[in-house]
């Protein structure tokens, strides 16, 4: 059975202000990956998503591995995948009023 991914691509948002120094909340971001497929189910492609946690780094590590990890143990070889780069891992801080 093919997990269903669209809790994590069909999120209501709000309207936010992004600043690099406070007042606000303190937040990171990080980039995913989400595998787009054909209907045989042939991988051909990449979605980038870029998501904002609200909290410290270890808080955005800790959230982003959910996207690191495959049911068999793999890691970053899933439908939702974080970007290979580094440097777009819990890029931060970013405040958010």
């Amino acid at each position: 059975m093919t997990p269903d991914h669209t809790q994590w691509i069909e999120q209501p948002c709000e309207k936010a202000t992004l600043n690099t120094n406070p007042p606000g909340d303190e937040a990171y971001s990080y980039v995913f990956k989400v595998k787009i497929k054909s209907v045989s189910g042939i991988p051909y492609g990449e979605q980038a998503a870029q998501i904002y946690v609200i909290g410290n780094r270890e808080h955005c590590l800790e959230v982003s591995e959910a996207h690191n990890h495959r049911p068999d143990g793999r890691s970053n070889e899933g439908n939702l995948r974080l970007s290979a780069d580094p440097a777009e891992r819990c890029v931060g801080p970013v405040f958010i009023r």
